[in-house]
């Protein structure tokens, strides 16, 4: 495979009719990376880091969607590259917002952001040490936009095979 095809080409990208996008349904695959770009969308709003435990009688959680997060904000972008490339039938930017995705997703699943509880800042070193002392997190919603993102940028790459073959 000429791995060049995976770069998008801009030329092309320019000369796209906006008004007109298309979605083949009866392309599994393609059918399965659109759903795929927006369900990235979709994950970009839920909880990428929740903090849990139990405080006396009160069970205490808290969290930051990821769209409050630089890494969130950049997925949320390669999210909606990925829309685009799907939709418009550009396979190679579909690839790159879905390879973009899966790597804000990583940073995603193992950063420790800040938090909030009642207008006070949890700093990331005092998160940190809840984590320690017993608190539960959850990467809940960066783990499963990192599938969504995978599976965009497979979706994307056996297409761009697919038309490469013939």
């Amino acid at each position: 495979m000429d791995f060049k095809r995976l770069v998008p080409d801009f030329q092309a990208i320019g000369k796209t009719e906006w008004g007109k996008p298309k979605v083949d349904t009866k392309d599994a695959v393609a059918l399965a990376g659109i759903i795929a770009a927006l369900l990235m969308v979709v994950f970009v709003f839920l909880d990428w880091f929740s903090l849990g435990g139990k405080e006396g009688p009160l069970e205490i959680s808290i969290g930051r969607s990821g769209i409050s997060l630089w890494y969130g904000i950049i997925g949320l972008i390669g999210a909606l590259v990925a829309v685009v490339g799907n939709l418009y039938n550009h396979k190679a930017l579909a690839f790159s917002g879905g390879a973009l995705g899966v790597i804000m997703g990583l940073i995603g699943w193992f950063m420790v952001p800040s938090l909030t509880l009642m207008g006070m800042e949890i700093s990331t070193a005092e998160v940190k040490e809840a984590l320690e002392e017993g608190a539960e997190a959850s990467h809940l919603g960066a783990i499963l936009f990192l599938i969504a993102a995978a599976v965009v940028a497979v979706s994307a790459f056996m297409g761009i095979a697919k038309d490469e073959k013939k």
